[in-house]
C-alpha cells in the first residue's frame, strides 16, 4: 500500500523532487551492500511494474530508490530502538539535512557515537544495533530514513541478501556474546 502521505500531489510533488538525491542513495547502497541493492531494486520493480498494490498512484511513476520506504523525522529526538520491521542483514541508510551545527547517533551495542550533521549518511543494520539520536544544538533537523520492509520482501516472494562481509575479519570484531545473541557462529 503507497503511505497516505505520498498519495496526493504534494507527496508526489517531494518524491519527484529528490529524485537525483535517490539516485545517490541507491549508489550508496550499491557501493556498500551490492546484494541488498539488487533485492531491494527487484522488490520495488515489482511493486511498481506489477498488480500487488489495491490502487496504483501517481507517485509510483516518480520513485526512483531501491529502498521500499522512507521516513521523514523533523526536529524529533529518536528513542533508543531496533527497527523491527527489518531483517536482521539489511542496512537502512540514514541522511541528515537542515541548519543544525550538531548532533550525535548513538548506537549502544557498539558503544559507539559518531558525529551527525547535515549531509552524513550513514548506513545501519537498524533491527540488530540499538541506536538513538538524544538532542541536536542549533537550528532545523531532518532525518530521512530510508529502509526495507521485511513483510514487503515476503510478499513479493523477494529474498533477503546474505551478511555483507562474514569472512574472519568481519567476525573477529563481534564479541562472543554479540554472536550467541544473533545465533553467529
Amino acid at each position: 500500500m503507497v503511505s497516505a502521505d505520498f498519495r496526493d500531489s504534494k507527496g508526489d510533488e517531494f518524491v519527484s523532487q529528490v529524485q537525483n538525491v535517490e539516485l545517490l542513495h541507491n549508489a550508496i547502497l550499491a557501493l556498500i551492500s551490492p546484494d541488498l541493492y539488487w533485492k531491494g531494486f527487484e522488490a520495488v520493480n515489482q511493486l511498481l511494474h506489477g498488480n500487488f498494490l489495491l490502487k496504483q498512484h501517481e507517485v509510483i511513476q516518480h520513485w526512483t530508490s531501491a529502498f521500499s520506504a522512507w521516513q521523514v523525522i523533523s526536529n524529533r529526538i529518536t528513542r533508543a530502538h531496533r527497527d523491527i520491521g527489518a531483517a536482521p542483514m539489511v542496512y537502512d541508510l540514514l541522511t541528515c539535512a537542515g541548519t543544525y551545527k550538531s548532533s550525535l547517533l548513538h548506537v549502544q551495542d557498539l558503544g559507539a557515537r559518531f558525529h551527525y550533521t547535515p549531509g552524513t549518511v550513514v548506513a545501519l543494520c537498524g533491527k540488530v544495533l540499538l541506536h538513538e539520536v538524544k538532542d541536536w544544538q542549533g537550528g532545523e533537523r531532518v532525518c530521512i530514513a530510508h529502509y526495507m520492509r521485511s513483510a514487503v520482501h515476503d510478499r513479493l516472494r523477494v529474498s533477503r541478501p546474505g551478511w555483507p562481509v562474514m569472512d574472519e575479519k568481519y567476525r573477529s570484531l563481534m564479541t562472543p556474546q554479540f554472536r550467541a545473541c544473533h545465533a553467529l557462529k
